[in-house]
């Protein structure tokens, strides 16, 4: 086993505490199974439950192709929004919060192609 696989500790715990989970991914929109969430039997572990913290509810803003732009649809300049009122300062995707996005990245290193 190679370090991509991590070690079987740390994997037999992750597999008696957590289970797999359909998860919302911010500009892809829900991937079935893609996410993890507590075992039943850890329920009264979860802080959610635990203190009634409500599901997270963000909505994109619709002029933001952050989506297409992580699937390889189109390149962060195609989007219209980028570099005009979404910056690294003031991001509006997901794509562009932290200074590993997609358009962050472009943004700082590569695009040029931005006011």
């Amino acid at each position: 086993m190679g370090p991509a696989e991590g070690g079987w500790p740390g994997r037999r715990l992750m597999a008696e505490v957590v289970e797999p989970c359909d998860s919302e991914w911010r500009g892809l929109g829900v991937i079935p199974m893609s996410g993890q969430r507590l075992q039943q039997r850890y329920a009264a572990y979860d802080a959610r439950r635990k203190y009634g913290v409500p599901p997270m509810d963000g909505r994109s803003n619709p002029a933001c192709r952050c989506g297409e732009v992580l699937q390889g649809i189109c390149t962060p300049p195609q989007c219209p929004v980028f570099g005009r009122c979404c910056t690294p300062d003031h991001p509006v995707g997901a794509c562009m919060v932290s200074h590993e996005g997609a358009c962050s990245a472009y943004y700082q290193y590569g695009g040029g192609n931005h006011e």
